[in-house]
């Protein structure tokens, strides 16, 4: 539960990091690379939450049914023809 809570903070390290990179020497500037690493930063955190999320499903479906937190729907009975 800790790491899900800790995986937006990660991915804005991760985020920010290209802003701590020098740039080249060259005349244009090296934004490839810059995009290659943010995309795939996206990547492995959509791939880290999606692990996650399977991990913890059970725990919290076991969770909510420890706690009763899951109520059930109350059943009622259909509507007549003539009532409206």
């Amino acid at each position: 539960m800790d790491a899900a809570r800790l995986l937006p903070l990660f991915g804005v390290v991760l985020f920010t990091l290209p802003a701590l990179w020098r740039p080249d020497a060259g005349a244009h500037p090296d934004t490839a690379r810059g995009l290659i690493y943010l995309f795939t930063v996206w990547a492995l955190l959509v791939a880290l939450a999606a692990a996650l999320a399977r991990g913890l499903a059970p725990a919290l479906d076991a969770e909510e049914e420890a706690e009763g937190s899951l109520p059930s729907l109350p059943t009622t009975a259909p509507p007549k023809d003539g009532d409206l």
